[in-house]
């Protein structure tokens, strides 16, 4: 499929079609309207000839009754009829004592044929008039049948109306609501947004996790699926395609997936989501195949619990960033190969309770991360000698053994570096030289002593002019006692849960010693103080710009900082974005 790059701008309607617009939506909410009227009469008339047809069908069953009863009637007076026959056609002869027997006898006689007779004729009479009344009766259970089907029909035909209607109304919605004027580049940056997942740490397993979930519900396809623009719009746009989970298994479905995402994310490079085991790796590979092996990835994240990953590292693309990620449920460091066909672009690596052995020497990162969750033994060969363009280095988790070395590598491009307190005083510091450090982000402070922090910024060449800290709860103080030792600090970030702790810390003074006699000073000569993702009442950035006034204070995802918290700050620096 041919890659277009063509913009279309829906120009905005003219005050004449703007005009026509609303005259065909409301004739077409009028004509809705009265067709849901006629629908509504025509279900009325159909309830009521319901009921007069049940009435009729009631009348009908009374009447065959009668009519059963009057043939019975006349069936037994002509069976009586007949047995009496013999009574009249006998010739008594009675002696005279007998004779007024006889003549009454004769007299019952006479006066029950009378009766059977009458009866039949009565029965015969009755079964007739029953009969021409059912008949009449019949004609009109016809005829409310008649109408009833004439109801339904109709009230089939205003349905069918109402929803050609109210297609045809969405459909004006659709071709000229504001959704539809949007320009392409619009519509693609909504489905940007649509499809992507903000990633906090790039170091967490849990958030990976989170993300392989975020990536199996296949949104892309749902938004490509809404209407002709829209699909048109997604399959022509290859970033949309280019985050690929590869499923565990093999199958026709996942195939299919695998080949359509790749094909319309081409020529872009890929992003590839794995989950590892061994008994995985044939199908796996499989996957990676329909990828095209030789293609560029943008990155690979991987998560397994499993240490001997080198052979399947074997098998991967060459790629620009590279995630390693596990559990560690056996609290275990796991050391791992990484292959020169892996590293031919590598830029950035992500370890997570893994050590890299690096077995290519050319090796050309601009970022290393790593996170140990466990005391580990570790050198500066955890990084390449050769990534000469390594501007960040980020070392997180517990502590690490100092090993002894007798050289520390120098990073001459490293700029930026986060870290634990601990990180930094046993490994990082006796390990490495940043001499053009400027950035230094702290996200734990683990217990040190300051004795060893000092003699670790006795070892910095140049001392970071922007310093950060992330969310931190534990070991406030010596958090504030660290910083305030950091002479030549222009910009102080803080994050979240730290805010409150080290400006209320700084305000009342208490982390004075007795070893910096001058350390106040390092915070009366910051130029910005940055707080961000914040969502306490703010009174102790007001207490600190009123007690230090800092030039410029920038507030970053403050939700809950109320109007008058705002200008009380204000009032004793600038606020800025």
């Amino acid at each position: 499929m041919s890659r277009s790059t063509h913009v279309r701008k829906n120009r905005p309607l003219a005050q004449s079609e703007e005009r026509a617009l609303k005259e065909s939506f409301a004739l077409e909410e009028k004509n809705i309207s009265m067709l849901e009227g006629n629908l509504s009469l025509a279900r009325e008339r159909a309830e009521a000839t319901k009921k007069l047809l049940a009435s009729h069908q009631q009348e009908l069953y009374i009447l065959r009754r009668r009519i059963t009863a009057s043939k019975v009637i006349h069936s037994v007076a002509e069976k009586l009829l007949d047995e009496m026959k013999p009574l009249k056609e006998c010739d008594y002869i009675a002696h005279d004592t007998e004779a007024p027997r006889i003549s009454k006898l004769n007299k019952m006689v006479a006066q029950l044929n009378a009766i059977v007779d009458s009866t039949l004729l009565t029965s015969s009479e009755s079964e007739e008039h029953y009969s021409d009344l059912y008949s009449q009766v019949d004609h009109k259970v016809c005829d409310v049948q008649a109408s009833l089907t004439t109801w339904e029909q109709t009230i089939t035909r205003h349905e069918d109306q109402i929803q050609s209607a109210k297609s045809r109304l969405e459909k004006l919605k659709k071709q000229y609501g504001p959704v539809s004027r949007f320009p392409d580049e619009i519509l693609r940056s909504i489905f940007r947004e649509a499809v992507t997942l903000c990633r906090k740490d790039e170091l967490d397993p849990n958030i990976f996790q989170e993300e392989w979930k975020f990536r199996t519900q296949y949104r892309e396809l749902v938004l490509s699926s809404v209407c002709y623009r829209w699909r048109t719009i997604a399959q022509e746009y290859g970033a949309l395609w280019s985050h690929i989970p590869l499923p565990p298994s093999s199958s026709a479905g996942s195939t299919s997936l695998i080949l359509h995402y790749a094909s319309l994310a081409n020529p872009v490079p890929l992003h590839l989501y794995i989950i590892y085991r061994p008994n995985m790796f044939r199908v796996l590979s499989q996957h990676l195949e329909l990828v095209d092996a030789g293609r560029l990835c943008s990155s690979i994240s991987l998560m397994t619990n499993y240490a001997d990953i080198t052979p399947f590292l074997l098998s991967l693309p060459s790629t620009c960033t590279l995630r390693l990620l596990t559990h560690a449920r056996d609290g275990s460091l796991k050391t791992i190969q990484i292959p020169t066909s892996v590293t031919s672009h590598l830029e950035q690596i992500y370890l997570s309770d893994f050590q890299a052995v690096w077995l290519s020497s050319n090796v050309h990162l601009s970022r290393y991360e790593s996170r140990i969750s466990r005391i580990a033994s570790m050198t500066h060969a955890i990084i390449p000698a050769s990534a000469s363009t390594l501007q960040v280095v980020r070392a997180s988790g517990m502590m690490f053994e100092q090993s002894s070395t007798t050289t520390p590598l120098i990073l001459t491009s490293v700029e930026q570096v986060q870290c634990s307190l601990t990180s930094f005083t046993s490994f990082l510091s006796t390990q490495f030289r940043f001499p053009v450090l400027q950035h230094l982000t702290i996200d734990d402070s683990s217990d040190i002593s300051i004795e060893d922090w000092k003699d670790a910024l006795g070892k910095l060449v140049k001392f970071p002019g922007y310093v950060a800290c992330r969310s931190i709860k534990d070991d406030v103080l010596l958090l504030v006692q660290c910083l305030a030792l950091i002479t030549g600090m222009e910009t102080l970030e803080l994050e979240g849960d730290t805010v409150d702790g080290v400006l209320d810390i700084i305000f009342d003074g208490s982390y004075r010693t007795d070893f910096r006699a001058n350390a106040p000073n390092v915070f009366k000569k910051l130029k910005l103080l940055v707080v961000s993702s914040y969502h306490g009442d703010g009174l102790s950035i007001a207490r600190f710009a009123f007690a230090l006034s800092p030039p410029k204070i920038a507030l970053r995802e403050c939700t809950r900082l109320e109007l008058h918290v705002q200008a009380s700050i204000a009032k004793h620096t600038s606020l800025v974005p």
